[in-house]
């Protein structure tokens, strides 16, 4: 049996289930040790942001290695955090050359050598540098820099942490912590303000972070919950140190059980 396969949502797999595939009706299955590849022309030193659905297709730990310009990442997709059953993830990398060797493979860590995930919609964007807009010193502060999203479907594009992706696909932004966020567009979602915003999907576990000279400033943000009546509580830590004492400042922002009006603006003074 081949390791690499065509699905279709129309295949049946073992145990009389079908492959969950959201975009179109094609996709490709990495058995273990199984990988594709492509070479892609670019521009050397430059940040390029990979765009790829992927998903599980056995109730098992699966593992995706994607590597592109000498660099590469495993992630864990035992956890899916859309409900159609496919996620979306970019992952973003800096290219030596002018040209790239992108590369999927299933490094062959599940049990069931039937099993493997699946691949479908793979999408290469060229990150632009960002600059400082006047009066404010936030990089691309209303996320309006990102990676690519699909027009015709989106349940938005996971964004790794930091230790599985040294650039970042949003610039200017690293992903703190164990767990992903979320890109989302304002064609798929209602986001606070602009064309797109970051839902911080894993609570406690995941967080965004940017980092700047140790001055006094004011933080401005927008912030909208999703109606629920569970108690949530955000964080606005600047991360910096005073010089002198070595002193971490930390200011919180606490949302407990209250519905925020839709485009509400909160101010937190860092000093």
């Amino acid at each position: 049996m081949s390791p690499i396969s065509v699905a279709n949502e129309a295949t049946e797999k073992p145990g009389g289930f079908y492959f969950p595939i959201p975009r179109e009706i094609h996709a490709v299955r990495l058995r273990n040790e199984a990988a594709i590849t492509q070479y892609v022309n670019v521009k050397p030193r430059v940040i390029y942001s990979l765009t790829f659905g992927t998903t599980r297709t056995c109730a098992q730990n699966e593992v995706l290695r994607v590597s592109a310009g000498g660099m590469s990442s495993d992630l864990t997709i035992q956890t899916l955090y859309s409900a159609d059953g496919s996620d979306t993830y970019a992952w973003a990398f800096e290219t030596t050359s002018d040209f790239v060797k992108i590369a999927f493979h299933n490094p062959g860590n599940q049990e069931d050598p039937t099993c493997g995930p699946l691949i479908d919609h793979v999408a290469i964007k060229e990150m632009r540098p960002i600059t400082y807009t006047k009066g404010n010193l936030v990089k691309n502060g209303g996320f309006e820099a990102g990676p690519h999203v699909y027009k015709n479907f989106s349940t938005g594009v996971l964004i790794l942490p930091l230790k599985q992706d040294k650039y970042s696909p949003i610039p200017g932004w690293m992903v703190q912590y164990v767990k992903p966020v979320k890109y989302i567009d304002s064609k798929n979602f209602v986001v606070p303000s602009g064309s797109a915003a970051v839902e911080l999907i894993g609570g406690k576990e995941t967080g965004i972070a940017q980092t700047h000279p140790a001055l006094a400033r004011r933080v401005h943000f927008r912030n909208k919950e999703k109606q629920s009546s569970c108690g949530r509580e955000s964080e606005v830590a600047p991360m910096g140190k005073y010089l002198v004492s070595g002193l971490s400042r930390k200011g919180i922002y606490e949302v407990k059980g209250q519905k925020l009006k839709d485009h509400e603006e909160q101010k937190l003074k860092t000093t």
